[in-house]
């Protein structure tokens, strides 16, 4: 059986008013009409999967970046406010031409800063709004699943980290939030495959 695309709509309407102006009565008539109704139902089908779809990865794909665009920020404000603390430890006493300035006096305090600013990076945890999804699970037709009300996309904690692990940590955390298989098969899955 022939799979009607969504494409053939047009091409069928156009048949059927051709038919209809030629040959009025034709019993092929029928067959275009259900044709024409199959079409724009699979044509409607795809587009609510391409709006599922792209509007939640668009809105995953801005939870990241949103959160990103925090934690930086909150980070700089951490650094800026001890680079204001080393920069009150300059001496910026004039001088008379020929007097030399004094050595400075202040390189204990201005280790203690940098110790401040990177115990202040290490216990740095995320303030902002988590983003919630009434995407809930999308079946592999991208169509709704069982919704999960309020589902919330949170990145998890994850001080301590490279950023390799962190990459890991987000993935995993989304994965297991949104309960999401993706539509190829895994790592895992082709290891295992391999293995039977």
């Amino acid at each position: 059986m022939h799979v009607i695309e969504a494409d053939d709509v047009g091409q069928i309407q156009d048949e059927i008013q051709k038919l209809k102006y030629k040959e009025p009565e034709s019993t092929k008539l029928v067959t275009l009409e259900q044709e024409l109704v199959r079409a724009e139902a699979q044509s409607l089908v795809a587009e609510a999967q391409l709006t599922n779809i792209t509007r939640q990865k668009f809105k995953e794909a801005y939870d990241l970046h949103t959160a990103a665009i925090i934690e930086r920020a909150e980070k700089q404000i951490l650094l800026a406010t001890q680079a204001r603390r080393l920069i009150n430890l300059l001496d910026d006493t004039p001088i008379v031409p020929g007097e030399e300035r004094p050595p400075y006096a202040n390189a204990e305090v201005a280790r203690d800063v940098l110790n401040d600013a990177e115990a202040g990076l290490r216990q740095w945890s995320g303030s902002h709004e988590p983003v919630h999804s009434q995407a809930g699970k999308l079946g592999s037709n991208a169509m709704p699943g069982q919704p999960e009300p309020q589902a919330i996309i949170n990145p998890p904690t994850t001080e301590g980290l490279s950023e390799q692990q962190r990459v890991e940590a987000m993935e995993r955390a989304q994965e297991e939030a949104q309960q999401i298989s993706p539509p190829y098969p895994t790592h895992g899955e082709t290891k295992q495959a391999s293995v039977a």
